[in-house]
């Protein structure tokens, strides 16, 4: 039987060098990757896939947006839709990877690789009509040519960091030169950091392309995860403004607040904190994982089965008070500590039988327990860090 193909970073922008893309290129300006293979994507996503995706959400589908030379359009069904594409206006569907298994793999995959969420968007669009107008986004994208082609222009940014919430946005120069002015191919990958501006449009025929938002955390996000933490601190919840008092209240109380802020980040174990609610308790895997939450551990023949951690899925483990607890799948898992190492070797093989986990388990204890291997097996798949293949 034929396993679909699975699709990381490394292997979506061959052959650029991965160490090359992160030290030339990541955060720094755009690139295009050139391919040899213009069937490079055709098992991450077709206009088979892009059939079922549409007429399996017909009634109800509010990702989908038609866009013509940077207007929106109204449509109420297939056929208005089927018409306006038909007239030069651009299919767009928002966050493709909650509509496609293998696109939710590839956010998944580059997730884990970047430690930042991602998300997908598609585009479908008529050769010589524009989308969107020159503009610049809010978050790194790669630009995945699925089929046809399309003529990109990118420019440098004229703000540095740009988030989406801003008093204040970049302008784009009078007499702006593009430092890519290329065109891109079913195969091909570009690259693009937030705050390059950029524009483009089709030129053979429809033209197919997936766009990864790399939606990077910044201090502002840091800020956010400081708000939550104060919260539960009385201090942060007591009234600040009383505009009737023309003493030196608020000054005191403002002095008061810095100083449990710096009391607060100066904490040892505040980045620990960060790191695992942004880039593990944030992610969850599908909730659902029946029967295996709902049954007894012996009615499980565990010789026979496969397992597979769930895509993307990032953990991190800490010892406290004699007890392991693993922090994945927007849980806290309290486990033996004897089940660190295990632990260890089950992110690493990420697919495996019982005798491989065994096996690989023995470079590093020799005394290993059938029954309490089939019993932490169990455990992570009743908390969502283990599936059934």
């Amino acid at each position: 039987m034929h396993s679909p193909r699975r699709f990381d970073l490394e292997e979506i922008l061959f052959p650029l060098n991965l160490n090359d893309f992160f030290e030339n290129y990541y955060l720094k300006k755009s690139v295009l990757v050139k391919s040899t293979d213009q069937m490079k994507f055709v098992e991450l996503f077709s206009f088979k896939e892009l059939n079922q995706v549409l007429n399996n959400n017909i009634d109800n589908f509010p990702t989908l947006k038609l866009v013509k030379e940077a207007k929106p359009l109204f449509f109420d069904s297939p056929d208005s839709v089927i018409e306006h594409v038909k007239n030069g206006a651009s299919l767009i569907i928002d966050q493709l990877q909650e509509y496609s298994e293998t696109v939710r793999e590839l956010c998944s995959s580059v997730s884990k690789r970047l430690s930042e969420p991602t998300q997908v968007n598609l585009y479908l669009s008529q050769p010589d009509i524009k989308a969107f107008d020159l503009h610049y986004d809010t978050h790194d994208v790669l630009i995945l040519q699925i089929a046809g082609k399309k003529h990109w222009r990118v420019y440098d940014a004229t703000i540095d960091n740009p988030v989406f919430f801003m008093k204040e946005h970049g302008i784009f120069p009078d007499g702006g030169q593009a430092y890519i002015d290329m065109d891109i191919e079913a195969g091909d990958v570009l690259y693009i950091p937030r705050g390059h501006w950029h524009e483009a449009l089709a030129t053979d025929g429809l033209s197919v392309h997936l766009t990864l938002g790399i939606l990077s955390r910044t201090g502002i996000d840091f800020l956010d995860f400081l708000k939550e933490e104060l919260i539960s601190d009385s201090k942060w919840r007591e009234n600040f403004l009383q505009i009737e008092k023309h003493d030196n209240t608020h000054k005191t109380h403002l002095e008061k607040l810095k100083k449990s802020l710096i009391e607060f980040i100066n904490k040892d174990d505040i980045l620990e904190k960060y790191i695992i609610k942004s880039t593990v308790l944030g992610k969850r895997a599908n909730p659902y994982n029946f029967p295996f939450q709902i049954i007894d551990n012996n009615q499980i023949e565990y010789n026979s089965l496969r397992y597979s951690v769930y895509d993307g899925l990032n953990f991190f483990m800490k010892e406290v008070d004699g007890a392991l607890l693993l922090y994945a799948s927007k849980k806290v898992i309290k486990l033996s500590v004897n089940a660190k190492k295990i632990i260890e070797v089950i992110f690493q093989l990420q697919d495996f039988a019982l005798a491989d986990l065994e096996e690989a388990i023995k470079k590093y204890q020799t005394n290993i327990n059938r029954r309490n291997l089939e019993l932490l097996i169990m455990t992570l798949m009743k908390n969502n860090i283990l599936y059934i293949k």
